[in-house]
This record gives C-alpha cells, structure tokens and sequence, in this order.
C-alpha cells in the first residue's frame, strides 16, 4: 500500500496536477516535506533501524544500536537524555542513515531522515507531559497533601479537587475519576505516568498543578516543590506557546517556545534526580524526552538558518492531533448516511459543510 502512496507522490512532484483557477489552466506540483505519525509507524515506514524499540539496559550498552532515527543517541557514549548544548549526540546529528532497507518512500527524490518528524501530541500529550502530570499527582501523595486514606482514597480527593480547578476556569475534562491504573501506579515502585485517553487531560491536569504546588510552595517552601513548580509551569508556558498560533508563528513567540522548552528539560532532570536522592521513582527518563529535544531544535535550528525571518513554521505542525479531528468529523458524518452509499455520501455531505465555511 505504501509503495502505491510513495508513487503517486512522485508522480505529483514529477508531473503535477493541473486546476483550472480563474479561468486559466495551472499546473501544480506538490511536493511532501514531513511524514508524521507516532513513533511506531514513523520506525515502521520509514524502515528505521534506530527507533525507541532499540532501548538497551545499562547492562547490555555495548551492543546498543541507539533509539534515534536523526542521531546516535542511546548508543553506548551518547546518553539519549543529555539534553545539553554540549551532548554528545549532537555531534551525530544526521550523519549516520538510520535505514536498514530502503522505505517505501526512498524513491522521492527529497527523501532523508528528517522526513520523519516526530508528533507532538505523542511526544508531548502522550509521553513526557503525561510523566509529568503523573509523577506531580503522586508526589502530592508522597508529601501528604492529598489528604487522610489510602491510595484510592487519596486519588479520589485529587480528582475533586481537579474538578474544581476544572470548573473555576471553565475547561473540558474527559476522565471520571483518577485510578491507580490511570497514574501507572499499580505497585509503589512503579514510575507514575498520565495514561488517560484524552491528550487535552494531560494539559488540564498540569494546569492543575501549576496552580497547587505554587499554592504549597508559598505555604511549605522547599527545593523540591520548587523546582516541580517551575518544570510544569515551564511547559505549560511551552504548549501554550505551541497551540496560541497557527501554522506560522512570530520569531519573538519562537525564541520564548525555544528557551521555556529547554528550561522545562533542564528542570525536568533536575527533579528526576531529587526524586531518585529520596529512593523514589518518580519523572521517568524516557526516549520521547529525546525526541522532544528534536522538536525543540527544529525551531532553534530555523531561529539559527533564517536569522531575518520575522515568521516561523510551528512545530506543531508535525502534531497528528489536525489528522486524527478531521478522521473523526469525516467518521462522524458516515453514521447519518445510508450504508449503501456511504463514500459517496459522506464526501457530498463534506463538501456541503466545506462550502458552508469556505
């Protein structure tokens, strides 16, 4: 199926469409600059041989192939959670293909490893922001601020307390309640992780705890509250830098989004080392920490290339989040129309409600 795509693409490139736009004849040549999916199917297209499947123990370093498609990190000597300006990996920075047999798409003439981006709503929503806003709920369980009870009863008086916060400000909140299986924490070893459906949970639930742990950093003031308060607050300063604009955003908002993202990365190993100091597990390190280091430097690499330019592209244009809302309208409209029909059906009512906004 994807040999099928990757021809057709070329053929747009090569060829081109012709439309007819006021009158005229035009032909149009389209060209794909990103392929972008979860980190899976970005190993899975693009036949990558460094991917997060790659992760080795410390045991077994010297046999690492690395867990990155752009660079070396996760090979032994190139810690993939270096985030520094000075990290080895950087040195490795699309130098070495990662390739194990051609992709489908090595036919394109523009095909590279950075034809793969990687997702923001996975890398972020889904992955280190959820670490985040799991591992801040439990340690307000460790300092018992969660109130009397075990467990459960502790992650009940967090989730009304999140519904309050949720009401206050008016936002959308997807999950019923919070459950040891929603934090990962089915055992106390466990590292705690967001695992709830909706990726927009995760931004409420760090909103929630910016607001908390300033509250308790104002009552109880210590390092470690501290520096929890200025990791998440940190990112989300960065997301809402990332989701204010659209596909192009100000050099100014770029250069904030650049430097709150790296200070959130900084901070974020900071409290995973306080944390591992008092023998808990808490903000795990995991590969999409590296991957959201790449999504930084792709807007640091363009502040870098195109030191005039006032606009710049949005990472979050590399978001699945745009494709999976259109899949779910377009799947929305398939259940009013007769099943004999559906397809055509289906894009008559599209049209129709393009047409309407267009």
């Amino acid at each position: 199926m994807w040999e099928s795509v990757a021809t057709e693409l070329l053929h747009l490139w090569t060829n081109g469409v012709e439309l007819i736009l006021n009158n005229a004849k035009v032909t149009v040549f389209i060209c794909l600059t990103a392929i972008k999916g979860d980190w899976p199917l970005l190993a899975k297209l693009g036949c990558l041989e460094r991917f997060f499947g790659r992760k080795t123990k410390s045991s077994n370093q010297d046999k690492a192939k690395g867990i990155c498609h752009l660079c070396l990190a996760g090979k032994s000597g190139f810690p993939f959670h270096d985030c520094m300006d000075t990290a080895l990996w950087r040195t490795t920075f699309l130098q070495h293909s990662p390739f194990w047999q051609p992709s489908p798409f090595a036919c394109l003439p523009y095909h590279q490893p950075l034809l793969y981006r990687f997702d923001v709503f996975h890398v972020c929503h889904k992955g280190v922001l959820a670490e985040l806003a799991g591992s801040g709920l439990v340690v307000l369980m460790d300092l018992g601020k969660a109130g009397p009870g075990d467990v459960h009863v502790q992650l009940a008086t967090l989730y009304e307390e999140l519904v309050s916060f949720n009401r206050r400000n008016s936002l959308n909140l997807h999950m019923s309640s919070l459950t040891r299986t929603l934090v990962n924490l089915t055992k106390d070893a466990d590292y705690p992780c967001g695992t709830w459906f909706k990726g927009q949970d995760t931004s409420i639930v760090n909103r929630f705890l910016e607001e908390r742990f300033g509250t308790l950093l104002a009552e109880e003031p210590s390092d470690y509250v501290a520096a929890i308060h200025e990791a998440v607050s940190k990112a989300n300063s960065m997301m809402r830098h990332l989701y204010a604009h659209g596909l192009w955003y100000r050099r100014f908002d770029a250069e904030v989004f650049v430097r709150h993202t790296y200070g959130f990365m900084t901070k974020y190993l900071e409290v995973a080392y306080m944390a591992l100091s008092q023998r808990k597990t808490r903000f795990k390190l995991t590969p999409k920490l590296h991957a959201f280091n790449h999504i930084a430097d792709y807007v640091r690499n363009d502040l870098e290339k195109y030191p005039l330019a006032q606009w710049l592209r949005n990472p979050a244009t590399w978001s699945t989040q745009q494709c999976e809302d259109f899949t779910g309208r377009v799947s929305q409209l398939s259940t009013a129309v007769s099943s004999r029909a559906c397809h055509r059906q289906v894009m008559c009512r599209y049209a129709v409600n393009l047409w309407k906004h267009w």
